[in-house]
């Protein structure tokens, strides 16, 4: 027996263990495929994580000057929420706080064309409101 046949010998004893594991391995791998679907079916219903943002803006006294940074603040977080969220903005400008001084509020809607709507209505309504 030469060099050559002696290496081919182990790799041939080793093709025929495989083929005769490949039905058991095969069955191994079914099984735990079977078990991946049946945990994941049994998880439960994703539940949403929706988040509210109210923002408080003060227009009295000195501050109002600084509105304008204000409404970069506003349109920046409103860019960043997502369908589902809640939001809303309000100016505090006396000493008590009534229904009157909320600017825009909303929840968005989960389909996300719709709320990219939504959101830029409530952004040219803060935009009119503190202009």
């Amino acid at each position: 027996m030469n060099a050559v046949s002696a290496m081919r010998a182990p790799l041939a004893r080793r093709r025929r263990r495989s083929a005769q594991r490949g039905p058991r391995s095969l069955h191994r791998l079914v099984l735990a495929a079977a078990a991946v679907v049946m945990l994941t079916a049994c998880a439960g219903p994703v539940t949403p994580r929706n988040t509210g943002v109210y923002l408080l803006i003060d227009t009295s006294g000195t501050y109002n000057n600084e509105v304008r940074k204000a409404e970069q603040i506003i349109l920046f977080v409103l860019g960043k929420t997502q369908p589902g969220d809640s939001f809303a903005v309000a100016r505090i400008d006396t000493a008590s706080f009534t229904e009157r001084n909320i600017i825009a509020k909303a929840t968005f809607d989960d389909r996300p064309s719709t709320a990219n709507q939504q959101k830029r209505c409530v952004a040219r309504h803060v935009e009119a409101t503190l202009a």
